[in-house]
């Protein structure tokens, strides 16, 4: 627990090379004692990702991400919310470098997995849709940018208070789109 929280606090102060080190030394210790179940295998791995993206260590975090949607497919199966999760860290990425084509396969796979997994109806998958409006906004493809961001705003409404921030974000694509 300990090396866990040091981790986090080298993850915020953007050390990722210390971060990657106390999460490492984490699983060790707890590998001493007991295996590793696979869905905290998983968060470690994840993690690790999460620290090189916040550093900008983008390739790193891309390949790590696709670690982690290997681990989670391995153990929990194609469909699993794990694999949705690493899809999505990874399309970020590919968004924010204007690989929007790559972004969007990985959204558009992500949203696949958590409509099977959580519903239509759910928050997390309000989140894809949102993202799939952001590729398509990048790509003048402004009435599909448009549907995809009503589609998560109305999610999202459903889902949690009207007043929620993400709501907000929603709201502001989707008054946004296709004005730059």
């Amino acid at each position: 627990a300990i090396m866990m929280e040091a981790a986090l606090v080298h993850m915020n102060c953007k050390r990722p090379e210390l971060c990657v080190d106390m999460l490492l030394a984490a699983m060790g210790s707890w590998s001493k004692f007991q295996p590793i179940p696979p869905q905290a295998a998983f968060y470690f791995v994840f993690s690790i990702g999460l620290s090189y993206e916040s550093a900008d260590l983008q390739q790193l975090a891309i390949a790590t991400y696709e670690l982690a949607r290997q681990l989670a497919e391995k153990a929990f199966g194609p469909s699993s919310c794990l694999v949705a999760s690493a899809l999505c860290q990874q399309g970020c990425i590919w968004f924010h470098q204007r690989q929007i084509t790559a972004a969007l396969r990985a959204f558009f796979k992500a949203r696949e997995i958590r409509e099977d997994s959580v519903g239509y109806d759910h928050a997390d998958t309000a989140g894809v849709l949102n993202n799939i409006g952001a590729c398509f906004d990048c790509l003048n493809r402004f009435t599909e940018a448009r549907d995809c961001y009503a589609a998560a705003r109305d999610i999202l409404v459903e889902t949690c208070d009207a007043s929620h921030p993400r709501v907000g974000i929603v709201s502001k694509n989707l008054a946004n789109s296709g004005r730059h």
